[in-house]
Order: structure tokens, then sequence, then C-alpha cells
């Protein structure tokens, strides 16, 4: 990553998150700007900005560069409902990591594992975080932050989910799932809600409430499991239901980040 031209920059979700700009949501659909009248957004991150997965829209870039982005993912959603006041940069890029944002060149090998871990890679990421915030920060001092948390995965209730769906969580325990949920997914939500807020220019985005009953085992997911039926991979990642929550989220933050 080289020079910013943000005035706000988005962290999305997985282990290195989004950069974006300054957009009101009430903007969408106004006539386009002249081209030296847009403002520049850039967006950051892993497999859940990218897209990566079919059920999240098709991979549009020719030729392609292994970084999975789909066509449906809530950049490219951002983009279309701000018309042309707007220039989206969307280097996010499925299996990227915090470093690949601040320092360290990312070779691309498309979507990866969902966000599964231990406490101490936990105390990791939240050091990474605050080493991001801040190299984003010091490389545009303007930039505003939105951090974007991650949606809903596991239900509340781990009895909900199939054991051996394939769909779902295939063989994974109703305890690992419990665990999963309250050790790693809400730990993860809430050492990026406290990164931001050790920064003025950041904020927090929250997706978690919001997908609270449209988990992989609800009949209405905005996450898909395993796989989706009948045959495409999809690793647990936010479908194109998901992502437009995301960006629903992310417009809605604008104006008050910007103010």
């Amino acid at each position: 990553m080289t020079h910013f031209r943000t005035r706000l920059a988005l962290l999305g979700t997985a282990a290195v998150l989004t950069a974006g700009a300054a957009v009101p949501a009430q903007f969408a659909g106004a006539q386009p700007a002249a081209a030296a009248d847009r403002k520049q957004w850039v967006a950051l991150g892993g497999s859940y900005t990218a897209g990566v997965i079919r059920a999240a829209g098709n991979t549009f870039e020719v030729p392609r560069d292994g970084c999975e982005r789909t066509d449906r993912a809530y950049p490219q959603v951002i983009d279309r409902d701000l018309g042309g006041l707007f220039e989206l940069t969307n280097v996010s890029c499925g299996a990227a990591t915090i470093d690949n944002v601040t320092d360290t060149p990312q070779h691309p090998i498309g979507r990866h594992q969902p966000p599964i871990s231990v406490p101490n890679r936990l105390k990791t990421v939240r050091h990474d975080y605050d080493r991001m915030l801040a190299a984003l920060h010091q490389r545009d001092p303007h930039a505003k932050i939105l951090a974007v948390g991650y949606p809903t995965v596991i239900p509340r209730d781990a009895a909900t989910c199939s054991f051996g769906d394939l769909a779902q969580f295939g063989t994974i325990t109703q305890g690992d799932l419990a665990w999963l949920r309250q050790g790693v997914l809400e730990s993860l939500n809430k050492a990026i809600d406290d990164s931001t807020g050790t920064q003025d220019a950041a904020s927090f985005v929250d997706l978690y409430a919001s997908s609270r009953d449209h988990s992989v085992c609800d009949d209405s997911k905005w996450v898909e499991g395993f796989v989706t039926l009948p045959d495409q991979l999809s690793f647990v990642h936010p479908n194109a239901l998901g992502h437009r929550n995301a960006a629903d989220h992310v417009e809605e933050a604008m104006p008050n980040t910007l103010g």
C-alpha cells in the first residue's frame, strides 16, 4: 500500500480491515460530480470485505488477480449506492492480514478459512490492530476510520445448529460453537472496538446486533456455512445479504464520522 488519498478510512472485517472515504448516505443516487470534485476512498481488508464466495456475487476483474473480489461485496455495493460522486479503489483481498495493510506485500491466494483462533492470538490481533490504525493515520493524518466488526456467525443457542450439516458447521460440536462465539468472535469484535476507541480518528461499526437472527444456522442466513448447496465451498463467509447489511451500516455511519 502506498499513498492514501482518503478522507475517510473504513476498516473492514477479517484479520485486516478496510479503508474508505467520506460519503454521506443521503448522496446516494445524486448526479455524478465532476471528476476533479470526487472524493476518494480505498477499500482494504480480507475475505470478509472482498467477498470471495459465489454467494457474495461474481468475481468481476479481468484479468483476475487472485483476490477473489465479488460484485455484491459491500465495497462494491457502496460504490453503486453512491453513484459517480465518489471514486472507489478496492484493494481488499482474500487471505489478507493486518501486516498486508501496513508493510508486507501480499501474494494473493483467494479465499481463506474463517477467523478461528485462541486467546493469545487475540492479544496479538489487538496489538497489531493498534499498529495498523497508527500506520493508516500516519499515511493520511486527515483520514477518518470506520472499523467494521464481524457479523453474527454463530447463533446464541448453538443447539439450533445441525451436527454434520456441511451447509452449517459440519462436525463442529455445539460446545465448541458456543466457545467460538464467545471466546473468539465476540472477543474479536471487542478487541476491534477497544482498539478504535484509542484513536480520535477511528470509530467502530457494529454489525453483530443487526445480524443476530441471521447466523449460519438461521433460515434467513446472512453468512454461509462450509458449503453453499448444492456444491459451492463458502468457508463461513457473508453472502450478498450480509454484505448489503454491512453496506447499510457503513453508509449510515459516514455522515456522523465526517461531522
